[in-house]
């Protein structure tokens, strides 16, 4: 059985030799790649962050007002001051951690806010800084100071928003949906009335009564009908009625309609509304784009 098997496996001992030792290169890449990923992920720095200028009628300079810094290694980092670099040769200093440093630690993200200055000294002499913080005109980046020395921190990737894509693409549309609010509870757009009652002790109740709700009915005790609907008046007076008969016991009855509040905060608004329908290939890929085009072109052409 043995003599066999062997006389099988003959013919094809210089195939098995090599599979065997293309496994064994490859199992050996494959552990080189993970112990230089893990060398990667715990040596060097890298840091990401951002900042933020802002202009105060409190003072004549801009100031930063802002920064945020994170650490994208699995290792601390001991921050011994924080720059803002505005030009060539010139540093902001942010923060100053050289007595006490600040540690990073793996992951970690730093944010911190700064009020007004009162303005900006550079050899012992008082100096303006508007122009070079004006991001129009130079480029801004954090520097900090760690234990390994000088490390420019890098920007994060710019944000997408549908808006870029607008503007090659006008049929490219951002819908923002819009909530409303009332004692931190969220507010559908079926809500027509929010109806407060006050009991003995200050105790309150809060109902949300919907366009609909004279055909479901969700409340056992409060029979709504499509008249007492009408206006915030006569959704008062059925409550009242209630009260009156015993069927519901509270001390004061508030009802707030929303329909009106909606009126007055959208009056910006065009009374005009559109339903959303799908945009085929060609339209949106091709009419768009050329639709785009033109409009920059009649806008160029005066």
């Amino acid at each position: 059985m043995l003599q066999t098997i062997l006389g099988a496996i003959k013919p094809h001992v210089g195939l098995i030799a090599l599979l065997v030792s293309f496994t064994a290169l490859l199992i050996s890449a494959t552990a080189a790649t993970i112990a230089w990923l893990n060398y990667r992920r715990k040596s060097s720095l890298n840091l990401r962050g951002f900042h933020s200028i802002k202009f105060s009628a409190e003072c004549d300079d801009p100031y930063v007002s802002s920064i945020v810094i994170e650490n994208l290694k699995d290792r601390a980092v001991s921050i011994y001051a924080v720059y803002l670099r505005v030009s060539r040769g010139y540093y902001i200093l942010i923060e100053d951690f050289e007595k006490s440093p600040h540690i990073l630690r793996a992951y970690e993200t730093w944010t911190k806010s700064y009020g007004p200055i009162e303005h900006y000294i550079a050899h012992g002499s008082r100096i303006a800084m508007q122009s070079l913080l004006h991001r129009g005109i130079t480029k801004h980046r954090l520097v900090v100071s760690t234990s390994e020395g000088k490390h420019v921190v890098k920007e994060p990737p710019k944000a997408w928003k549908p808006t870029h894509d607008y503007l090659r693409n006008q049929l490219t549309t951002t819908v923002s949906p819009q909530r409303g609010m009332y004692e931190g509870e969220v507010i559908g757009g079926n809500v027509q009335y929010i109806v407060t009652l006050t009991a003995e002790g200050g105790k309150k109740q809060t109902l949300m009564i919907r366009r609909f709700d004279h055909k479901v009915q969700p409340f056992e005790e409060i029979r709504i009908t499509e008249a007492s609907l009408k206006s915030a008046d006569a959704l008062r007076t059925l409550f009242q009625s209630h009260v009156s008969t015993g069927r519901l016991s509270c001390e004061s009855i508030e009802v707030m309609d929303l329909d009106d509040l909606r009126e007055r905060r959208s009056g910006l608004l065009s009374k005009e509304m559109f339903e959303a329908r799908p945009i085929g290939w060609f339209k949106y890929y091709v009419f768009g784009p050329l639709r785009a085009r033109y409009r920059r072109w009649r806008r160029r052409s005066g």
